[in-house]
């Protein structure tokens, strides 16, 4: 009778389209209280809002929300486009430079905002219609940038190694620090990559260092 709870309930919230946190916290809630209801010695409802608190009451997961915020604070103040002039400057003169661009403003927003999706939002609604708009085809420009914006989960603060930190007891600051060189080395496999993307197919450089 449990499980038929826990799973039809989940169900039932996954076919009414709400969120899978949401689905998976009632449906463990109410197969929770059906057993504490059925049995005397059975789980306490009050268990359920203990456990919720517990899992939240992290101050290593406090930093997610704050990233997020410095990371849309950053984005609404101009930084975005002040972290592409940067990235212009350092690798704008190569062969295919806007794809290069991409990858490195991926690369140093990942350092602001510990998070792959507003990484890619933040430096692709800049870029793919400027590379569109250089004459890169429209699928091109979108993998540069998903491919760049997945090193924002590798160059610390990353958000998922805080989570995973927390949940299992890793150091945070050794995951930041293994983090370094495998997403500076992904950052500079993709240049590399741009620039020889552009050579095969005769981009040249559009202006020098």
């Amino acid at each position: 009778m449990v499980g038929l709870i826990l799973f039809g309930g989940m169900v039932l919230l996954f076919a009414l389209n709400a969120p899978v946190a949401v689905a998976l916290g009632g449906a463990a809630f109410a197969a929770v209280l059906a057993k504490g209801l059925a049995m005397p010695a059975g789980l306490e409802p009050m268990l359920a809002v203990q456990r919720l608190y517990a899992g939240a009451d992290s101050f290593p997961l406090l930093a997610v929300p704050l990233f997020m915020l410095a990371g849309e604070l950053m984005s609404a103040g101009g930084i975005s486009r002040r972290i592409v002039a940067l990235a212009d400057a350092l690798v704008g003169h190569l062969p295919g430079g806007l794809a290069a661009v991409s990858v490195v403003s991926a690369m140093f927003f990942a350092g602001v905002s510990g998070s792959a999706a507003a990484d890619t939002a933040a430096v692709g609604s800049i870029l793919i219609p400027a590379m569109i708009r250089r004459g890169y085809p429209a699928p091109l420009a979108g993998a540069v940038q998903a491919a760049g914006g997945c090193i924002g989960v590798i160059i610390p603060p990353s958000i998922p190694m805080i989570v995973f930190g927390a949940l299992t007891g890793a150091s945070i600051g050794r995951l930041f620090a293994g983090g370094v060189l495998p997403g500076l080395l992904m950052g500079v496999s993709l240049v590399a990559l741009c620039v020889v993307e552009a050579r095969r197919t005769g981009r040249v450089p559009e202006r020098r260092f």
